[in-house]
């Protein structure tokens, strides 16, 4: 099999030991949820579409003045975004990501369902 394929999940377990638990994740489906201007109903007091650093511009997104460039400007609260330079989401969403698949209904079954305390460092 080449490196950038994956087993089918059908295969996946056979021999592989008695500890093996499968878990799937979405994240798509996630990131949909936030690629509207719905982002307002979520918390987003900016939008969904609006970026935290950028160079301004409907959307605070400028190729020319990119977060980090000179010209760009960065927000006061991320929290308030879901995107943080245009391309990239602030923090808030990848905590909403981490916690349905922690404990669902993006992950099958959720993380906390199947991780014991002896496997976390």
């Amino acid at each position: 099999m080449a490196a950038n394929q994956t087993a089918p999940v059908s295969t996946l377990g056979r021999g592989d030991g008695p500890e093996l638990i499968i878990v799937v994740g979405e994240l798509e489906a996630e990131q949909s949820r936030y690629a509207g201007v719905s982002g307002q109903s979520n918390g987003y007091k900016r939008g969904a579409l609006r970026a935290c650093c950028g160079g301004g511009g409907p959307y605070n997104y400028n190729m020319s003045a990119s977060c980090g460039l000179p010209g760009a400007t960065t927000c006061e609260d991320p929290d308030a975004h879901v995107s943080w330079d245009g391309i990239h989401l602030t923090e808030a969403p990848y905590r909403f990501i981490a916690n349905t698949w922690i404990r669902g209904p993006y992950a099958h079954p959720p993380l906390a369902s199947v991780v014991r305390d002896d496997m976390v460092y």
